[in-house]
């Protein structure tokens, strides 16, 4: 199976709409599209961003290890103390922890 494969097989189970995984991840209408066609491989360039909001590891997505699981897996409460995220997926948090650490990033970058 192919990183790519991977990729959509855990989108897929967690009934992520395209679009839905694009706005997750910040990218450009139809990138999603493109990897699955073939004509972009830019998801290599962010496997542990993609990894996060499918609640897996970079190595998962490689081919490296059967197990789509994490190792270890973070309580939400770990990941973002003080945020209620009663109700949310795995997938929904993850995209949370993304989005929080953007955000950081850019703070720092001031």
């Amino acid at each position: 199976m192919t990183t790519i494969e991977r990729i959509s097989l855990l989108k897929d189970q967690q009934r992520l709409s395209d679009a839905k995984f694009e706005r997750l991840l910040e990218l450009k209408e139809k990138t999603f599209y493109n990897w699955k066609a073939g004509r972009s491989k830019t998801y290599n360039n962010m496997l542990p961003e993609i990894a996060e909001v499918l609640g897996t590891t970079s190595s998962f997505l490689l081919g490296e290890a059967d197990n789509p699981a994490p190792t270890q897996k973070i309580e939400a409460y770990d990941m973002m103390p003080g945020v209620d995220v009663t109700g949310l997926s795995e997938s929904d948090i993850a995209a949370l922890n993304v989005m929080a650490d953007r955000l950081r990033k850019s703070k720092e970058e001031k």
